[in-house]
């Protein structure tokens, strides 16, 4: 079963995929890609991958259950903004550090509703 939420701070509109298992997130994320981390076997506990879509800045996926999240979410929330911000940073990554962590809170709100473990 897979289940999909939303988080946002500021214009940053983030997709919230969560799979059972993280066995389930490496199957999503192997897909079709040539990746570093499948090529050197890596298991992968969690992703994000971008979107050119008008309505989110892409989709993170993340496990329900077999994987650490308050370290995983983090990891790919910090993906998602520098993303968002086309991969630069200035000197003043204050912006970047609130954003990031608002919307790790939004995202272990959601999922502690949920009733997944965090």
């Amino acid at each position: 079963m897979t289940t999909t939420f939303c988080v946002q701070h500021g214009k940053i509109r983030l997709r919230v995929k969560l799979l059972p298992t993280v066995a389930d997130v490496h199957r999503a994320y192997t897909g079709d890609k040539k990746s570093p981390r499948i090529a050197r076997g890596d298991l992968v506990h969690g992703f994000f991958e971008g979107s050119v879509d008008a309505k989110y800045g892409g989709t993170i996926a993340l496990p329900m259950q077999g994987a650490n999240l308050l370290e995983i979410v983090p990891h790919e929330i910090t993906h998602a903004v520098i993303h968002h911000l086309n991969g630069v940073l200035s000197h003043d990554d204050e912006p970047c550090s609130t954003a990031i962590g608002c919307l790790c809170a939004s995202t272990f709100k959601q999922l502690r509703k949920m009733g997944v473990a965090v």
